[in-house]
């Protein structure tokens, strides 16, 4: 198969450890331009990389070579410049969250549909066989009738800066909007339910942003989840815990299994352990990206789904009496 070729919008950090970091197990995947608004910083990444291109968003959209437009900007910008890759004819992979607000990943999507173009929203622990084995787990039906689910994801203090962008509510900031996209993933695909938010309670760092947000999520099928998400909390810590009529399940590290991570399931009174391959969340993410764009293989995360996300964000600003991003 031959590589598909990415161009890669922005320089975010995400760009290091999400795929560069990671090119020697990815044959599969070749980033020939990088664009950003600062021509010195894409000229400095381009070199950082050895990528063949550098420019503006708008060469890069323009660039024959590219195929697939990897968006990995501020969360404020995802719908605008994924929407503009779209209509530039290029396949979009768009980080967390697909938009601003459910709106936005509306219009997003329809897009989409209406080029026919693949739109693959960037959920990468989905695409690891801890995911899959949880998912499968869960819905077998192994617990018995699913009653409780905790997530939580506590990101440390130390991890961003005082000016970061997650902090900003005209980029579309907030931890309900980083973090909490994945609490929120978590409880979703386990019940394979969509929720009603019943309460949320911020911590907020100004009116308009939450560093930290609980919330609690009630499902159809009679789950009462609880949903908690940090930016600004020590020590970083994430967790799921699952428990049903006949067990529970605990998982330390599902989104990002590749750092360390812990599975203690107890059903019907018996404990049992189990470990998973520590191979990135994001080696087989981009693995999977490459088959659909070569082989048409069905898309793990698509747009419809953080669509529905991120009603459920937009549900928890409004609980919380906070503006929607």
């Amino acid at each position: 198969m031959n590589p598909v070729r990415v161009g890669i919008l922005g320089c975010a950090k995400i760009i290091g450890w999400g795929l560069m970091d990671h090119r020697e197990m990815l044959p599969e995947i070749e980033v020939v331009n990088i664009a950003s608004r600062n021509i010195e910083k894409a000229a400095a990444t381009a070199r950082q990389y050895g990528f063949p291109r550098y420019g503006s968003y708008e060469d890069l959209l323009r660039d024959p070579e590219v195929e697939v437009v990897y968006v990995p900007l501020p969360n404020a910008l995802h719908a605008q410049w994924s929407i503009a890759a779209l209509r530039a004819g290029k396949a979009v992979v768009c980080e967390k969250p697909l938009a601003s607000n459910a709106e936005e990943a509306e219009h997003l999507r329809a897009v989409a549909e209406e080029t026919g173009l693949p739109l693959i929203e960037a959920v990468h622990y989905l695409y690891h066989p801890l995911a899959h084995r949880l998912i499968e787990l869960v819905r077998s039906g192994a617990l018995g009738r699913i009653e409780r689910i905790l997530a939580w994801v506590h990101l440390s203090s130390d991890f961003f800066e005082p000016d970061d962008i997650r902090f900003r509510y005209d980029l579309a900031g907030g931890a309900t909007m980083d973090p909490g996209c994945y609490c929120i993933s978590l409880c979703r695909i386990v019940t394979g339910e969509e929720p009603v938010v019943t309460s949320a309670t911020p911590d907020l760092l100004s009116a308009d942003i939450d560093r930290a947000m609980v919330a609690t999520l009630q499902f159809p099928g009679g789950c009462v989840a609880t949903v908690e998400t940090s930016l600004r909390t020590d020590p970083w810590d994430i967790r799921l815990v699952v428990e049903g009529s006949r067990g529970r399940l605990e998982t330390t590290n599902p989104l990002v299994p590749h750092f360390g991570h812990g599975w203690t399931l107890t059903v019907d009174g018996v404990e049992t352990t189990e470990s998973f391959d520590m191979t990135p969340t994001f080696v087989f993410e981009w693995k999977e990206i490459a088959d659909v764009i070569r082989n048409g293989a069905p898309i793990r995360t698509p747009a419809g789904d953080g669509v529905a996300n991120m009603k459920v964000v937009d549900a928890i600003y409004r609980a919380a009496g906070m503006r929607v991003r």
